[in-house]
């Protein structure tokens, strides 16, 4: 009855809104590709538009990177130089900028984890308490392969396990969780690098226990003739809604998605 009177509040995707149908909370969205592409870039500005232009408080668990790196990429969408290859040169008046940054970034409701458990049953406990403590809206998960599990078998059946228990959770606590994916190396022995659901690594149960998938693809990965910042949105899957590409730039030097659309 809530969602018919319109008491309940929708979160919109960025960058997709148009694409894809508001989220409602228990929703489980994986963000695919092969390495390069985006998918970390991605999920940074979507947090970084939720919590500083929707005010919605949200967690980021990071097994692939400390936070201070994470900090690092959201700032870095306001310099030229790369902060991760030139911090240790900056001038002190772009020392003193860059800490006014940080500090006014941790000002914004985005919440990082980077100190992970070995234990599934631990780390989605981490991801419960950042919603009850912190009330986190979005939980982004950077990403699902290096996240640990209690299963000893295959990886497809580990991977099963984690996708089943976060979408229980997203479920449980009416929260949107993202999550990233990795794609099989398969990809890269083909003439077409373009992914489909098929190239999902580790386990179809990802597709399955979705309600959302989407890949990041640039072509100008591979080819020179393509304009490098031109990276493509597939919504290869959508519980009750459509496919489809949008289509946005990725200024990989400052780390930024841009949607010239809008």
């Amino acid at each position: 009855n809530r969602i018919w009177n319109n008491e309940k509040d929708t979160i919109k995707l960025p960058y997709l809104d148009r694409l894809c149908s508001d989220l409602f909370g228990g929703e489980l969205i994986t963000i695919a590709g092969r390495p390069g592409m985006g998918k970390t870039a991605l999920m940074l500005n979507m947090a970084r538009y939720y919590a500083a232009v929707q005010k919605l408080p949200v967690g980021f668990l990071s097994l692939e990177m400390k936070g201070e790196q994470l900090e690092l990429r959201l700032v870095q969408k306001d310099w030229q130089k790369s902060l991760k290859y030139e911090i240790k040169y900056l001038t002190k008046e772009e020392r003193e900028k860059l800490t006014g940054q940080i500090d006014a970034l941790k000002e914004l409701p985005i919440y990082f984890n980077d100190k992970i458990s070995a234990k599934l049953g631990t780390m989605l406990s981490s991801i419960y308490m950042m919603v009850k403590t912190k009330g986190c809206k979005i939980v982004f998960i950077d990403y699902l392969q290096l996240m640990p599990t209690n299963k000893r078998g295959s990886r497809n059946d580990e991977i099963a396990e984690i996708s089943r228990r976060l979408k229980m959770l997203a479920t449980e606590l009416d929260i949107v969780i993202i999550a990233g994916s990795q794609l099989s190396r398969g990809v890269e022995h083909r003439d077409s690098k373009r992914p489909t659901l098929a190239d999902l690594r580790d386990s179809g149960a990802i597709e399955q226990d979705c309600d959302m998938v989407v890949f990041c693809f640039r072509e100008g990965y591979y080819k020179s003739t393509v304009n490098p910042e031109k990276l493509e949105l597939i919504v290869a899957k959508q519980r009750d809604g459509v496919t489809g590409t949008e289509e946005v730039r990725f200024i990989r030097e400052r780390q930024l998605i841009v949607n010239d659309k809008r």
